[in-house]
């Protein structure tokens, strides 16, 4: 089998040694389209058509992924062409290209062969976006002698995706003993619209298909939503409701009586923060949270938060180590929800590290942004589960979960949050059992 065509090194010589008036000059002269209308036309066979159109319909509904083969096989029958494929623009390769996706006739050893997208027959056809006829095409694009046969017509049609030409569908005759006329320009036209549509139609199933699944992930997430709120919100309902029990029967201990409503409050500081969690998803949702902007000191951010989460970190004997820089780090941002999301990543920590682990938080300057790291040594994450942590009620799959997980919100505030003070967060992690570590990167207050 002959090597693809490729020709690359060729064409740059070739565009260097043309100038725009050759180049003009010679798309002229290889340009038979306007023949098409005046040539003789054979006789349509309606019945070879009207068959070709049943087999490729069975094709597209039964074994899709051989219609590109079937539409070229299809323009070689009802032409009577010596050979045809199908270009598809490949915007990803270096050197830029169109990939022959489908090749059929003298030129089916060429499959997945390339052409060049700047300079090539497909690419001026995609460029004016309508159906060329050239004829010698090797007078300008020089490289073509170098197919085993080489084209005397060459007949191509854009072929579009979502409406967007993004290559072309060609039939090939090698002698001037047979020429293109309009009728295969018919033919030829119909079968791209079919691929277009086809094509588009494919699209569409699998983004259908898509939503779906994706439909289907948040009406899972939100039943568990629904089942862990009943869980966290009946914990401490139910030591709230033993709490002012017990209140009402301490009498005249006053130490019993302390301790209670201590744990009572506690109770309500949890339910407090799971309605702000659920209240603020819902308000960020629907575009309704406010900021209140000011200039604030990272080092105070990260103090209130450890403040907050101090008695969670004490309770799992957790060493915490922090480290920032003597300088103030400042940053622009609402100090509220700021605070929120170091709260939020803090508890995520102390959550999913066992008793005496260990929990760090590194502040630092890195060029004109401030970055904030809050690393575990807790249950860590694997590659499935990272890309999905900072989604909305994402809870990791784990047999042995925390009593106090939470809800899946908020990691996903913590998101929501950062990207409001045109910041990112990403998360890195060794694997299961690695520890896990978050990194928020802000503008750099400073330098405003």
């Amino acid at each position: 089998m002959r090597a693809a065509p490729v020709g690359f090194m060729l064409c740059r010589e070739e565009i260097v040694m043309l100038t725009p008036e050759n180049l003009s000059g010679l798309l002229r002269e290889i340009d038979a389209t306007a023949l098409l209308p005046s040539r003789p036309r054979r006789t349509p066979d309606w019945r070879a058509e009207a068959e070709a159109w049943e087999r490729l319909t069975d094709v597209f509904i039964n074994k899709s992924a051989g219609l590109a083969q079937a539409l070229v096989d299809t323009a070689l029958n009802l032409t009577g062409a010596q050979a045809a494929g199908i270009s598809v623009d490949e915007p990803g390769a270096h050197p830029h290209v169109f990939r022959w996706v489908a090749t059929a006739g003298t030129y089916a050893c060429y499959l997945n062969g390339t052409m060049p997208y700047d300079f090539s027959p497909c690419g001026e056809v995609v460029k004016r976006n309508a159906p060329v006829l050239m004829r010698e095409m090797h007078k300008l694009y020089a490289y073509v002698s170098e197919l085993h046969k080489a084209p005397h017509e060459v007949l191509l049609v854009p072929f579009h995706r979502d409406g967007v030409p993004v290559g072309t569908v060609w039939i090939v005759h090698h002698n001037d003993e047979q020429l293109f006329d309009a009728g295969d320009l018919r033919i030829v036209q119909k079968l791209t619209r079919f691929a277009g549509a086809a094509v588009d139609h494919a699209r569409h199933l699998q983004r259908l298909s898509h939503a779906n699944e994706v439909m289907r992930e948040v009406d899972l997430r939100k039943d568990q939503f629904m089942a862990v709120l009943a869980h966290e919100m009946r914990n401490p309902l139910g030591t709230i409701s033993l709490g002012m029990q017990v209140i009402k029967r301490a009498g005249d201990d006053p130490q019993r009586r302390v301790a209670t409503i201590a744990s009572v409050e506690r109770q309500v500081n949890q339910l407090s923060s799971l309605v702000r969690d659920m209240t603020d998803a819902a308000a960020i949702r629907n575009g309704k949270l406010t900021l209140y902007v000011s200039n604030v000191c990272v080092q105070q951010l990260i103090a209130s938060a450890i403040e907050t989460c101090q008695e969670a970190m004490q309770a799992k004997r957790q060493r915490l180590d922090v480290r920032a820089p003597d300088q103030p780090l400042l940053v622009n941002g609402d100090a509220a929800r700021l605070t929120q999301v170091f709260v939020n990543l803090l508890n995520n920590a102390i959550k999913y590290t066992p008793d005496e682990g260990e929990i760090s938080v590194v502040a630092t300057r890195r060029g004109t942004d401030i970055e904030v790291c809050v690393t575990d040594s807790g249950i860590g994450l694997d590659a499935v589960a990272l890309p999905k942590v900072f989604d909305m009620y994402m809870q990791v799959p784990m047999n042995d979960r925390p009593p106090d997980s939470g809800l899946g919100i908020g990691l996903a505030l913590v998101k929501e949050l950062v990207e409001m003070h045109d910041g990112a967060v990403a998360v890195t992690s060794a694997g299961l059992d690695q520890g896990t570590s978050f990194r928020v990167t802000l503008p750099d207050g400073a330098a405003a």
